[in-house]
Parts: structure tokens; sequence; C-alpha cells
């Protein structure tokens, strides 16, 4: 049956969330990524969606005394009172009466290592069943370079938050600068996908092989916004 994408189900309840809450109730400063999100039901068209959000979590940034982490859990449900996903995740928010700047318990937070920065093996474009996939192989999907215009456009759609519309909004933000919305970057990263699984199963059929079927995805999980996305930065996926 026809259904909506996993990310523009994410897409949709990014502007829920954005105009029942984000714009004029919560006093947030952006989010560092989802811990999880998980596709329960599909989204099917003509559905009337609902959401709702709870705390389950909080702690102040001890090196950043104007701004707190809350641990959340979102849900989005149809107009049966089914729930279709699920996120967990963290927000950053402004805090009303800062205090000192301390230092973390934990000390330093030590740098992210890249999976990719080690040697796996080639990956092998003829064949695409389980069988044929190794721990470790990487393929490169393309590159894509963001604009103004269009990372305007996707919040004007999804994601309308100032630092995302509005250059002077962006300079004064927890984020540093006005910046692609994370879920616009995870949009082209699934296109990018999408159009390279697309190009090599063309290649098998010309080579005569035969050609796997995809299932559909469940969900993902830490999906990081490691630096924002500003307007002509080229991302390789």
């Amino acid at each position: 049956q026809l259904c909506a994408s996993g990310f523009h189900s994410c897409a949709i309840f990014m502007r829920m969330l954005v105009d029942g809450l984000l714009r004029d109730r919560w006093a947030t400063l952006g989010a560092p990524g989802i811990d999880e999100s998980k596709w329960l039901k599909p989204l099917l068209p003509n559905q009337e969606l609902s959401g709702r959000v709870v705390c389950t979590e909080k702690r102040l940034l001890g090196s950043r005394p104007e701004a707190g982490v809350a641990t959340l859990t979102y849900e989005m449900l149809n107009q049966a009172g089914d729930v279709i996903m699920v996120w967990t995740g963290k927000m950053f928010f402004k805090v009303r009466n800062p205090g000192p700047k301390s230092e973390s318990p934990g000390g330093s937070r030590t740098k992210l290592e890249s999976l990719f920065d080690a040697e796996g093996p080639e990956p092998d474009p003829t064949r695409n069943f389980y069988e044929d996939r190794h721990v470790g192989e990487i393929y490169e999907l393309g590159s894509h370079t963001f604009t103004k215009d269009e990372i305007i456009a996707f919040a004007e759609k999804f994601d309308p938050q100032p630092f995302h519309l509005d250059e002077e909004a962006g300079r004064k933000s927890f984020l540093g600068g006005f910046c692609a919305s994370g879920w616009h970057t995870a949009a082209i990263w699934i296109s990018h996908f999408v159009a390279y699984r697309q190009r090599i199963e063309q290649q098998i059929r010309d080579s005569g092989n035969p050609v796997a079927g995809y299932g559909p995805s469940r969900g993902f999980r830490n999906l990081m916004g490691v630096k924002p996305v500003f307007p002509g930065d080229t991302i390789t996926f």
C-alpha cells in the first residue's frame, strides 16, 4: 500500500513540533540529533495526525551556563489513536537564570572516532543480496552543496525555527550561524542512498544477474548532528 517515507514522516512531525511547542512555548536552542526513531506503522494517505512529548531527564550544561539539555520522548499518532512513530532524543533549552560556568564532571569530551577512517573490503556493485554484504565495506553515495535558498525552502515547509530561516537569528543562535535543519541533511542523504541503489540495480539488470528486493526500514539509531551545515557547504555521503 502507498505510504510515506519514514524520513518524510519525521519531517512532518518536526513541523508539528515547531507549530505546537517550539515556535511560542519552548525556549529551545536546537537539538544535537535523535537517539532512536522507530517507525511502528506506515503513514498512509489522508490520515489525521497528532503528537505528544514527555520529558524523561534534564541536566544543566556546566560549560554553557546559559543552556540545559533535556531528554525527550515523542510519539506520532493517527486518527485511530495508534502510535505510528516514536522518537527519543535530546534538545537544548535556554536557562532562565544562568549560574556560573563550571567544568563538567566528566572532563573534556573525547573526539568522535569515525567508522570511515578504517580500511574495509571493496564493495561489489554487481551483487546486492544479503550474502554479498561484508562488514566494513564502504560506499560513497555522492555529494550535495547546500544553498541558502534551499535551506530556507525546506525550513519554511518542515522546520521553521529562526536559525534555519534568518542569517541574523542564526548568528545569535546556539549553533553559531544560519544553518540547515538536521532533517534537511537527512532527507538529502536518503535521496542519495536511493539514487545510488537504483543505479546499482540497473547495472545488475544490465549484466543479466538477479536483483534483490529491499524491504521497508523500521527506523534508525544515533542520528547525530556533529556539526552544523551552512550555506555553501558541500557534504559527501
